[in-house]
């Protein structure tokens, strides 16, 4: 049995061999999972709604965790209202807001700035 996880795609990939050949293959990603959804119960009103958390494009760049969700609200399985958000990046580098068609998987820059104050300077020799 191997199992390889794939950073970039946010999964994991199982793969059974025998005798040398691959013989099941199974893959599970996490990037783009079902939505999370909880009814709403309001009482002597028989028609079934929910409130659900859409959270997608899931991804760990770096020692980061970048995610997007959308809220839902539906009624008899039905979309009546739907919030987008931006996409939010926890972690090492801070805590940054992304749009959704920014590519946020791929790792933060690490440019660092000179300190306020700083000089360089050559240092000049005499012979």
């Amino acid at each position: 049995m191997n199992f390889t996880y794939n950073a970039y795609d946010f999964s994991l990939t199982a793969n059974m061999f025998m005798n040398d050949n691959s013989i099941f293959e199974s893959s599970f990603s996490a990037k783009n999972p079902p939505a999370a959804c909880l009814p709403i119960i309001i009482p002597y009103i028989p028609i079934p709604m929910e409130s659900c958390a859409h959270f997608f494009n899931i991804c760990l760049p770096g020692r980061n965790v970048h995610f997007c969700m959308d809220w839902e609200f539906r009624v008899a399985s039905q979309p009546i209202a739907i919030a987008h958000f931006d996409c939010l990046r926890l972690g090492q580098s801070g805590v940054s807001l992304l749009k959704p068609e920014d590519d946020g998987c791929q790792q933060p820059s690490s440019t660092i700035l000179p300190l306020p104050g700083y000089d360089e300077y050559d240092e000049v020799t005499e012979d």
